[in-house]
């Protein structure tokens, strides 16, 4: 989290290829902790002892990412 905006790093991502994201959660504030990926079905609470979010794209694009209060938001690239 940087200026109140989810940081994905690196931004792009490949299609087809497992991604396995660190949450840093001490950067979390409030609900920025529930995590949400609409696109890949991605839905969950990170904690300190459990910050790992797994998922493999299958679309391309600029995809978005929020918490599940739509309160922050960020976005991340898949390409082929």
């Amino acid at each position: 989290m940087k200026n109140n905006e989810y940081r994905v790093e690196p931004s792009v991502l490949k299609k087809n290829i497992p991604v396995r994201m660190t949450a840093e959660v001490n950067s979390l504030p409030g609900c920025a902790k529930s995590v949400v990926i609409r696109d890949f079905g991605v839905r969950k609470s990170v904690s300190t002892a459990n910050n790992i979010i797994e998922f493999t794209p299958d679309k391309t694009g600029t995809i978005e990412i929020a918490c599940s209060m739509n309160m922050y938001h960020g976005t991340f690239t898949v390409v082929e």
